[in-house]
């Protein structure tokens, strides 16, 4: 139905899928053209908490190191250049809004993008940005 976000699961799936724990995962999602006034509320203010945590350039470079699959907190340290409490810190944010998640082995923490949902809302934001700055007059989004 147009106007609303719904599970692309089955014709017969009719739900809404706009709150948590009302979602087919892991299936995909259809986004159709919503107004805002019809989203949840709940499901604003967790993407305004999602956006936030986006917003933060250290984080995102841990979430696009994790792009490439599981990685430890050192490797992490070793992709980013960041400090190991700062990339901890990062990870513990990030996992509590469900961004990246963990996986232990014995005494060993991999982390990895929680869903490939993830993923697709930076590559969204990086095409966005390139988009923007190759408009503007000698720069190079590429490099």
């Amino acid at each position: 139905m147009p106007g609303r976000l719904w599970c692309s699961l089955a014709p017969e799936h009719d739900e809404p899928a706009l709150t948590p724990g009302n979602c087919c995962e892991p299936f995909s999602h259809m986004l159709l053209v919503m107004p805002a006034a019809d989203l949840h509320e709940a499901a604003i203010e967790r993407a305004t908490e999602t956006f936030g945590a986006l917003s933060t350039p250290s984080r995102l470079r841990i979430l696009l190191a994790l792009a490439d699959g599981e990685a430890t907190v050192t490797e992490l340290v070793n992709a980013t250049g960041f400090s190991q409490p700062l990339v901890s810190q990062h990870l513990k944010t990030l996992r509590g809004l469900r961004l990246a998640r963990v996986r232990r082995s014995g005494r060993q923490a991999y982390y990895a993008l929680d869903d490939d949902h993830v993923l697709g809302i930076i590559n969204d934001a990086l095409d966005h940005a390139h988009e923007e700055l190759s408009q503007l007059p000698g720069h190079d989004t590429h490099g």
